[in-house]
């Protein structure tokens, strides 16, 4: 089985996979895990709002990942409206404001954080759909700003032992 219909290993692997796909007209891209295995899989959304998806195995898993797109549901997003301006350092209202993101958390938190926030994008914003809502979480950095709480370049667990 080739690698475009077994999904992918990581959510890094499936975005550089689906980067060729992904024109202007795609409005949204997302990557989701496949429902009962460990791979991800990717939905592209163009501006019509049909969604494509990448990787699946099957009629079934396919209908059941667009489905989740569509209800926004589930999805890691790595293309949204707004995205590609999400650089540098803005402050949640900005970032609310430029982009789809619809609400921005701290983790473990149920509060929307302050629109007067800082938060240092590192050029890597990816929020994810719950209920409805496209939500990017944050945490605490040094000085007195905010990161995604998903960094482009995590350290691996274990990576000192």
């Amino acid at each position: 089985m080739s690698v475009a219909l077994a999904g992918w290993r990581t959510t890094a692997e499936a975005e550089h996979s689906a980067a060729a796909r992904i024109t202007d007209e795609i409005a949204v891209a997302a990557t989701h895990f496949a429902p009962n295995e460990p791979r991800v899989l990717v939905t592209l959304e163009d501006r019509d709002g049909h969604v494509v998806v990448l990787g699946a195995s099957g009629a079934a898993e396919e209908d059941e990942v667009r489905a989740r797109h569509e209800r926004r549901s589930s999805g890691r997003l790595f293309r949204f409206g707004g995205s590609r301006g999400l650089t540098g350092r803005i402050t949640v209202a900005r970032l609310l404001e430029a982009s789809a993101v619809d609400e921005v958390r701290l983790v473990g938190s149920p509060d929307p954080v302050d629109g007067s926030a800082v938060v240092d994008t590192q050029d890597f914003v990816r929020p994810t759909m719950h209920d409805g809502v496209v939500r990017l979480v944050l945490r605490p950095a040094a000085d007195e700003v905010l990161v995604p709480f998903e960094q482009p370049d995590p350290t691996p667990c274990c990576a000192d032992h």
